[in-house]
């Protein structure tokens, strides 16, 4: 998986130069002209923000620069994010099951009003 431009999605070589520990050069795009991938240096906080927000650089940092083979386990991934994904369902399904019970429950119980003119 190639490193890429997140303003353009072009693919890069590299995104930053290390000098030293703490002192890094971000480089820039021959495409776009901008630097690569700001959010490098940000903090996770920020990038999960940012996709609140749904900024689409944000998106692909997470995409394109920051989810690897090397540094993620991607089954073990999977598996967590599928049993979540279910775990919540059930809880909606739970929940909008409580209050359709509920509901129907009040119709029934609620004494019958008749209109004469």
């Amino acid at each position: 998986m190639d490193t890429r431009c997140v303003h353009c999605g072009s693919q890069i070589k590299v995104l930053f130069i290390q000098y030293s520990p703490g002192n890094i050069r971000l480089m820039t795009c021959e495409h776009c002209k901008a630097v690569a991938d700001e959010y490098i240096e940000c903090e996770i906080l920020i990038i999960f923000i940012d996709m609140i927000l749904h900024k689409p650089d944000a998106y692909r940092h997470l995409l394109y620069n920051m989810v690897r083979e090397e540094t993620v386990n991607l089954k073990g991934l999977f598996w967590k994010s599928a049993l979540f994904y279910l775990l919540l369902d059930v809880c909606i399904l739970e929940i909008l099951d409580g209050i359709l019970v509920q509901t129907l429950w009040s119709l029934l119980t609620s004494p019958c009003i008749v209109y004469n003119p």
